[in-house]
């Protein structure tokens, strides 16, 4: 009798430890729209990353011009879930809808659309540092090549 508990005990253990130890795959949709405007180029870079993918486009603001697709690629899985857990716990909540400088007329404009677990929010930032936001693009940058990161400076 002591055997057989014993091998259950064991049973359910081991099972319990694959659960834990297996990776993710019932992730609650999840997805990042960034628009990094530069007016004064009269282009907008940008990045769209979702659960399944990562992609960068640069969408040119002159008539008769093409966009350009920068990245197109499928989410690692290690990226994946780097970035779920960290939006997991973004403070989306908290977090107004705008945050502007009211001195500066133009110069670093970006637009954010965030939606996870069916919570969504649209951020716009007009030449304003945000530190949960700087958190975000530092954490979204470590996906891209230095040349098309988001810039985002204090």
């Amino acid at each position: 009798m002591k055997l057989f508990f014993a091998l259950v005990f064991i049973s359910i253990t081991c099972d319990k430890l694959l659960v834990e130890k297996a990776p993710i795959n019932n992730y609650c949709k999840f997805s990042l729209h960034i628009w990094n405007y530069n007016n004064s180029s009269a282009y907008t870079t940008y990045y769209k990353i979702d659960s399944d993918s990562i992609n960068v486009t640069i969408e040119n603001g002159i008539q008769g011009e093409s966009d350009k697709i920068i990245l197109r690629r499928r989410m690692k899985d290690t990226e994946k879930k780097s970035l779920y857990n960290f939006l997991l716990s973004f403070p989306i909540d908290r977090l107004d809808t705008i945050y502007k400088n009211p001195l500066v007329e133009d110069g670093d404009q970006k637009r954010i659309e965030i939606s996870i677990c069916g919570k969504r929010k649209t951020i716009d930032i007009e030449n304003f540092y945000q530190k949960d936001l700087a958190r975000l693009f530092n954490n979204i940058n470590e996906f891209f090549e230095k040349d098309i990161q988001i810039n985002y400076v204090k």
